[in-house]
């Protein structure tokens, strides 16, 4: 019986060492071999500034808006001018943290108004004096101009009227007078300084990229107002008539300070401005 002598390219001799023919097999195929890998790292080598132009431009965009951001938000301070109901102003605000968007602001205000109206047959030359500080803590919950404000506003308003009878008589506390009982009728409205304040409005963003911005507020502070009323009588008056002139005068200032604990004790802030960032 003949075997059939069969080729085994993996099997070793019967003295450990692999065949002639195998060992010219796998000496034929390296070539090969080497030259397929050669032709993969040329591959590689040739893509590889293409691959590292695409890594460069998204780490690029990836870092753009963190670093556009951070330039803007280098921008916290900035100063700005208002006018309205609490007289003429000068702020000042700062951008306390980009995300949540919160701010502070002082401002200090001052000016005045005068008006002349004639009452009861009294011609009045009214003039308020608008003297206030405020510290503002702001929130911006849309990410935008828009705000919420409160904080506290050192109050010192005041509110002054003098006058004098322009017909033939006039009254006090629903009482006739004759014009010349009094030489002069004022009076006062002062507030305690210390006044909460709330309110809306729009201005500076902690990461807007305009450094220019348009500003208005619109809120109420919250007052507790008094009131004094005088009457100074004339030389000629009776002191009996000018006694009683006191006394009514008294209760129409009680009647006045009545009036203003029940709707004098919010007092209206608009106010409108602008101003720069730095």
């Amino acid at each position: 019986m003949t075997l059939l002598a069969m080729p085994c390219g993996g099997c070793r001799h019967a003295s450990g060492r692999l065949p002639a023919a195998a060992l010219s097999t796998i000496i034929g195929r390296m070539p090969h071999r080497l030259s397929a890998s050669a032709h993969t790292v040329r591959s590689i080598l040739r893509k590889a500034p293409r691959i590292a132009s695409t890594l460069a431009a998204l780490t690029a965009l990836a870092s753009a808006p963190h670093a556009q951001a951070q330039d803007e938000f280098e921008h916290r301070h900035a100063l700005g001018g208002k006018v309205g109901t609490t007289g003429l102003g000068l702020e000042y605000s700062y951008a306390w943290s980009e995300f949540p968007q919160f701010g502070l602001r002082v401002n200090a205000n001052a000016g005045s108004y005068s008006r002349e109206a004639t009452r009861r047959n009294v011609r009045y030359d009214g003039k308020a004096e608008f003297r206030s500080l405020m510290l503002l803590a702001d929130a911006h919950p849309f990410r935008n101009g828009f705000r919420l404000s409160a904080g506290l506003a050192w109050n010192r308003n005041v509110f002054r009227a003098t006058g004098v009878p322009v017909g033939g008589t006039f009254s006090i506390n629903d009482v006739s007078y004759p014009a010349d009982a009094v030489t002069d009728v004022g009076g006062e409205i002062t507030v305690q300084p210390l006044s909460p304040y709330f309110g809306i409005g729009w201005g500076a963003v902690p990461d807007s990229r305009g450094r220019a911005f348009f500003s208005v507020d619109f809120g109420l502070m919250y007052q507790r107002p008094d009131v004094r009323l005088r009457a100074t009588c004339g030389a000629s008056f009776p002191a009996a008539e000018c006694s009683r002139l006191q006394d009514d005068l008294l209760r129409q200032e009680q009647t006045f300070r009545a009036d203003l604990i029940k709707y004098g004790r919010m007092w209206p802030v608009l106010n409108i401005g602008g101003g720069y960032r730095f």
